[in-house]
């Protein structure tokens, strides 16, 4: 009988595995010598049974996990996103990724999804504002100076086809959170209080001739509906019903090579970190790539701040320590200062030397739980996998990976536990 939960995986391929005609996977462990039959003793079981629509990979079955001695059990999540559904998002037509925890990692094929996946769960929690929207372009390093609907949202909807409805939904802290976005050719924006009156009278005339989006974002049964507008002089959000002041919506930061580089928010980031004290941490986390590291701290000069490592040479500017020290420092900050939040990291092996990967997901680990933040990273890299096995020892119940993979053009998220995934990787199959 076949384990439902269990995520497919790739055959192995090894000695003593058997595809039958009828896709069966069997198992052969030749244990010895019958005299008599003048046979070889095989005890042959099956583990399995292959894909129809993809027969290099296969539903395993109890034996699998029992003969290469994966364990299945997990302790329930206390991930601040626990699941989400994605639903006709830039290449996503839809997408299911469940039982996630506080530390995912997503790996894939080049253009699979990785990185939409994280601009959905973006979007999401940005609750969709038209601020936003920018934003999504500027992670690709993709600037937009103007504000069309084709330049700026277009790209959002599947197919760049604005009549398929955006939808992602998801469990956040155990209760739903979703978002929708569709095309809406009736909308005239109102006009905004102190705006002058032919800015007004613009805004409705290019409206007319174009179109807006209709959209809503729920929390825990509280809706808030909006509009977003394109115009000659920017995007306009406005809001038909609020959801109620009272409830605070957790931050959400979205970390890549591109941000890392352009971002002066850096030395923001850290002086609210010295001002709590814990600059201490911070050194101590940077040790770890270079041990001479003795201090960071913010210089002004000539009317620019900086931020500086002392190390045995003296000062140096943090911008010439070298791409693995400045992502470090951002990664470690953003977590800490989005407590209770989702931190998405793109290509987060990047800029690192792959021995230096295990102490990157040993800070993370620590973090992660200390500051109550969910982090949700995207790989291609194979030594990064394997380091996040061994950075994250202790923290096992914590972690997640999904290995994204298309099937007839319908996109699946692959789920492996800590222990599947090191099992999995001990055993040679390939789990990119």
């Amino acid at each position: 009988m076949y384990v439902g939960k269990f995520a497919p995986v790739q055959i192995p391929q090894q000695k003593g595995i058997v595809v039958a005609k009828t896709g069966y996977i069997y198992y052969s462990n030749v244990t010895g010598y019958d005299s008599e039959k003048k046979r070889s003793i095989d005890n042959r079981v099956i583990i399995g049974k292959a894909l129809e629509e993809n027969p290099t990979m296969m539903t395993p079955n109890d034996k699998f996990f029992d003969i290469f001695q994966i364990k299945t059990s997990e302790a329930e999540t206390n991930a601040k996103m626990s699941e989400v559904h994605i639903k006709n998002f830039r290449g996503i037509k839809s997408v299911n990724v469940l039982d996630m925890r506080p530390i995912v990692l997503l790996s894939g094929k080049n253009n699979v999804g990785k990185t939409t996946m994280l601009e959905a769960i973006f979007l999401l929690m940005a609750k969709g504002e038209a601020a936003f929207l920018q934003s999504l372009n500027y992670f690709r390093n993709r600037m937009v100076f103007n504000s069309t609907n084709t330049e700026v949202w277009e790209p959002l909807f599947y197919g760049r086809n604005p009549e398929n409805k955006l939808e992602i939904d998801s469990i956040f802290e155990g209760k739903p959170l979703s978002l929708f976005l569709e095309k809406d050719s009736s909308y005239i924006p109102n006009g905004v209080a102190g705006m002058p009156n032919d800015a007004v009278e613009q805004m409705r005339l290019f409206a007319r001739n174009s179109y807006s989006l209709k959209g809503g974002f729920s929390f825990d049964s509280k809706t808030s509906l909006l509009h977003i507008s394109s115009s000659p002089s920017g995007l306009l959000t406005e809001k038909e019903k609020q959801i109620e002041e009272s409830i605070s919506f957790p931050h959400v930061r979205f970390v890549n090579d591109a941000i890392i580089r352009s971002d002066a928010s850096v030395i923001d980031l850290f002086s609210r970190i010295e001002l709590e004290d814990k600059k201490g941490l911070i050194i101590d986390i940077l040790k770890m790539i270079d041990p001479s590291i003795v201090d960071i701290t913010n210089l002004s000069l000539n009317g620019r701040s900086s931020l500086y490592i002392r190390n045995e040479q003296g000062l140096l500017p943090i911008q010439f320590a070298g791409d693995g020290i400045n992502k470090l420092i951002y990664i470690a900050l953003c977590i800490m200062q989005t407590k209770g939040g989702i931190v998405l990291v793109d290509e987060i092996e990047s800029g690192f030397h792959y021995t230096m990967l295990s102490n990157l997901w040993r800070v993370i680990g620590d973090l992660s739980g200390q500051y109550d933040c969910q982090v949700i990273s995207t790989t291609h890299s194979i030594e990064n996998i394997n380091a996040a096995i061994n950075g994250l020892r202790g923290k096992e119940k914590d972690f997640c990976y999904y290995r994204l993979g298309k099937t007839d053009g319908e996109l699946k998220a692959h789920r492996f536990s800590y222990d599947v995934l090191k099992s999995a990787i001990k055993a040679e199959l390939e789990v990119r």
